[in-house]
Protein backbone atom coordinates (compact mmCIF):
# COMPACT_ATOMS: atom_id res chain seq x y z
CA UNK A 1 0.00 0.00 0.00
CA UNK A 2 1.19 3.37 -0.89
CA UNK A 3 2.10 6.22 1.62
CA UNK A 4 0.03 8.51 -0.34
CA UNK A 5 -3.16 5.86 0.62
CA UNK A 6 -2.29 5.78 4.11
CA UNK A 7 -2.30 9.44 4.68
CA UNK A 8 -5.76 9.29 2.73
CA UNK A 9 -7.44 6.25 4.73
CA UNK A 10 -7.67 8.86 8.35
CA UNK A 11 -8.80 11.49 6.31
CA UNK A 12 -11.98 8.85 5.42
CA UNK A 13 -12.74 7.98 8.40
CA UNK A 14 -12.50 11.15 10.00
CA UNK A 15 -15.21 11.95 7.39
CA UNK A 16 -17.35 9.10 7.66
CA UNK A 17 -17.44 9.39 11.35
CA UNK A 18 -18.43 13.27 10.48
CA UNK A 19 -21.39 12.28 7.77
CA UNK A 20 -22.59 9.84 10.74
CA UNK A 21 -23.43 12.55 13.28
CA UNK A 22 -24.00 15.07 10.14
CA UNK A 23 -26.17 13.10 8.43
CA UNK A 24 -29.20 12.58 11.08
CA UNK A 25 -29.62 16.29 12.14
CA UNK A 26 -29.99 16.87 8.24
CA UNK A 27 -32.63 14.81 7.88
CA UNK A 28 -34.59 16.11 10.74
CA UNK A 29 -33.87 19.78 9.65
CA UNK A 30 -34.68 19.32 6.49
CA UNK A 31 -38.07 17.48 7.57
CA UNK A 32 -39.07 20.78 9.97
CA UNK A 33 -38.39 23.12 6.94
CA UNK A 34 -40.14 21.22 4.26
CA UNK A 35 -43.19 21.00 6.56
CA UNK A 36 -46.34 18.98 5.93
CA UNK A 37 -45.29 18.99 2.90
CA UNK A 38 -43.70 15.74 2.73
CA UNK A 39 -46.16 13.92 4.76
CA UNK A 40 -48.81 11.81 3.82
CA UNK A 41 -52.14 13.22 3.30
CA UNK A 42 -53.96 10.53 4.49
CA UNK A 43 -53.74 8.39 8.27
CA UNK A 44 -54.60 5.06 9.21
CA UNK A 45 -57.87 5.99 10.41
CA UNK A 46 -61.04 4.95 8.56
CA UNK A 47 -63.06 8.31 10.20
CA UNK A 48 -62.45 11.58 9.61
CA UNK A 49 -59.89 12.59 12.90
CA UNK A 50 -60.72 15.74 14.29
CA UNK A 51 -57.87 17.51 15.30
CA UNK A 52 -58.18 18.97 17.66
CA UNK A 53 -60.47 17.01 19.32
CA UNK A 54 -63.42 18.15 20.55
CA UNK A 55 -64.79 18.79 24.09
CA UNK A 56 -68.50 18.14 24.66
CA UNK A 57 -68.35 18.52 28.49
CA UNK A 58 -67.00 22.14 29.60
CA UNK A 59 -64.41 22.29 32.41
CA UNK A 60 -65.00 24.42 35.79
CA UNK A 61 -67.79 24.96 38.16
CA UNK A 62 -71.17 23.50 37.35
CA UNK A 63 -69.65 20.88 34.90
CA UNK A 64 -70.88 17.94 36.50
CA UNK A 65 -74.76 19.78 36.59
CA UNK A 66 -74.47 18.87 32.71
CA UNK A 67 -76.81 16.56 31.76
CA UNK A 68 -74.67 14.85 29.19
CA UNK A 69 -71.84 14.17 31.76
CA UNK A 70 -72.28 11.17 33.40
CA UNK A 71 -73.57 9.17 30.17
CA UNK A 72 -70.60 10.23 27.68
CA UNK A 73 -67.89 9.97 31.11
CA UNK A 74 -65.81 6.75 31.40
CA UNK A 75 -66.46 4.72 28.26
CA UNK A 76 -65.92 5.19 24.45
CA UNK A 77 -69.28 6.09 22.96
CA UNK A 78 -70.41 4.90 19.63
CA UNK A 79 -72.84 8.00 19.06
CA UNK A 80 -75.45 8.20 16.23
CA UNK A 81 -76.70 11.66 15.95
CA UNK A 82 -79.74 11.79 14.20
CA UNK A 83 -82.75 14.03 13.47
CA UNK A 84 -86.16 13.97 15.07
CA UNK A 85 -86.34 10.11 13.84
CA UNK A 86 -84.57 7.10 12.46
CA UNK A 87 -85.08 6.78 8.63
CA UNK A 88 -83.92 3.47 6.95
CA UNK A 89 -80.42 5.44 6.76
CA UNK A 90 -80.13 5.76 10.78
CA UNK A 91 -81.03 2.16 11.32
CA UNK A 92 -78.62 0.62 8.68
CA UNK A 93 -76.01 2.93 10.18
CA UNK A 94 -77.47 1.45 13.93
CA UNK A 95 -76.67 -1.81 12.55
CA UNK A 96 -73.24 -1.68 11.60
CA UNK A 97 -72.07 -0.30 14.50
CA UNK A 98 -73.86 -3.08 16.59
CA UNK A 99 -71.78 -5.85 14.11
CA UNK A 100 -68.63 -3.76 15.32
CA UNK A 101 -69.97 -3.58 18.89
CA UNK A 102 -70.53 -7.36 18.86
CA UNK A 103 -66.51 -8.09 17.21
CA UNK A 104 -64.96 -6.22 19.94
CA UNK A 105 -65.44 -9.45 21.90
CA UNK A 106 -64.10 -8.85 25.32
CA UNK A 107 -64.05 -5.04 24.77
CA UNK A 108 -67.64 -4.76 25.07
CA UNK A 109 -68.04 -3.28 28.48
CA UNK A 110 -65.59 -0.53 26.66
CA UNK A 111 -67.76 0.93 24.28
CA UNK A 112 -71.60 2.20 24.48
CA UNK A 113 -74.12 2.93 21.80
CA UNK A 114 -75.98 6.15 21.81
CA UNK A 115 -78.77 7.26 19.52
CA UNK A 116 -79.04 10.69 19.81
CA UNK A 117 -81.82 12.46 18.55
CA UNK A 118 -83.75 15.88 18.49
CA UNK A 119 -87.04 14.92 19.88
CA UNK A 120 -88.81 11.90 21.32
CA UNK A 121 -88.56 9.22 18.62
CA UNK A 122 -92.43 8.04 17.60
CA UNK A 123 -93.31 4.83 20.33
CA UNK A 124 -93.58 2.48 17.33
CA UNK A 125 -90.00 3.11 16.54
CA UNK A 126 -88.85 3.52 19.35
CA UNK A 127 -90.36 0.09 20.73
CA UNK A 128 -89.41 -1.72 17.78
CA UNK A 129 -85.19 -0.47 18.04
CA UNK A 130 -84.80 -1.36 21.24
CA UNK A 131 -86.47 -4.36 21.15
CA UNK A 132 -84.13 -5.40 17.89
CA UNK A 133 -81.15 -4.02 19.72
CA UNK A 134 -81.52 -4.44 23.58
CA UNK A 135 -77.58 -2.63 23.49
CA UNK A 136 -78.43 0.41 22.84
CA UNK A 137 -79.39 3.55 24.41
CA UNK A 138 -81.30 6.26 23.13
CA UNK A 139 -81.32 9.51 24.08
CA UNK A 140 -83.94 12.70 23.31
CA UNK A 141 -81.74 15.13 23.81
CA UNK A 142 -81.86 18.61 21.47
CA UNK A 143 -79.07 19.96 23.90
CA UNK A 144 -76.29 17.30 23.18
CA UNK A 145 -77.71 16.89 19.71
CA UNK A 146 -76.91 20.81 19.38
CA UNK A 147 -73.37 20.22 20.84
CA UNK A 148 -72.59 17.07 18.50
CA UNK A 149 -73.51 19.14 15.66
CA UNK A 150 -71.74 22.28 16.77
CA UNK A 151 -68.67 20.57 17.62
CA UNK A 152 -68.31 19.16 13.60
CA UNK A 153 -69.39 22.41 12.12
CA UNK A 154 -65.79 24.27 14.15
CA UNK A 155 -62.03 23.66 13.14
CA UNK A 156 -60.08 23.54 10.61
CA UNK A 157 -61.83 20.25 9.47
CA UNK A 158 -65.30 21.57 9.93
CA UNK A 159 -68.23 20.02 7.96
CA UNK A 160 -71.77 20.29 8.21
CA UNK A 161 -73.37 17.21 9.49
CA UNK A 162 -76.09 15.97 6.53
CA UNK A 163 -77.88 12.88 7.67
CA UNK A 164 -77.20 10.95 10.34
CA UNK A 165 -73.52 10.78 11.19
CA UNK A 166 -71.85 7.90 13.76
CA UNK A 167 -69.49 9.88 16.03
CA UNK A 168 -66.46 8.19 18.32
CA UNK A 169 -66.52 9.79 21.41
CA UNK A 170 -63.69 9.50 23.79
CA UNK A 171 -64.33 8.28 27.61
CA UNK A 172 -63.34 11.99 28.84
CA UNK A 173 -66.13 13.66 26.60
CA UNK A 174 -64.39 14.42 23.51
CA UNK A 175 -65.40 14.04 19.89
CA UNK A 176 -62.59 12.34 18.36
CA UNK A 177 -63.92 10.68 15.26
CA UNK A 178 -66.32 11.30 12.79
CA UNK A 179 -67.72 8.71 9.87
CA UNK A 180 -70.10 9.83 7.00
CA UNK A 181 -72.51 6.93 5.97
CA UNK A 182 -72.05 4.78 4.62
CA UNK A 183 -70.33 3.17 7.53
CA UNK A 184 -67.82 0.40 6.34
CA UNK A 185 -67.83 -1.76 9.66
CA UNK A 186 -64.38 -3.20 8.91
CA UNK A 187 -62.99 0.26 9.18
CA UNK A 188 -64.74 1.40 12.38
CA UNK A 189 -63.81 -1.97 13.86
CA UNK A 190 -60.42 -1.16 12.83
CA UNK A 191 -60.28 2.10 14.59
CA UNK A 192 -61.69 0.96 17.67
CA UNK A 193 -59.35 -1.96 18.07
CA UNK A 194 -56.39 0.62 17.76
CA UNK A 195 -57.59 2.82 19.87
CA UNK A 196 -58.78 0.59 22.23
CA UNK A 197 -55.44 -1.24 22.64
CA UNK A 198 -53.19 1.73 23.19
CA UNK A 199 -55.43 3.79 25.50
CA UNK A 200 -55.24 3.65 29.48
CA UNK A 201 -59.03 5.84 29.86
CA UNK A 202 -62.07 3.67 29.44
Amino acid sequence: MSATADARRPRLLLLGLGALFVAPLAAAWLSLALGPAWQPAETVNHGRLLQPARPLLAAGPGAADNPAAPLLRGRWTLALLAGADCPPECRETLAASRQVWLALNKDQARVQRLLVTTGALAPATRDALLRDDGTLLARADAGLAARLRDALATGDDARAPGGPRLLLIDPLGNLVLDYAPPVAPRGLLKDLERLLKVSRIG
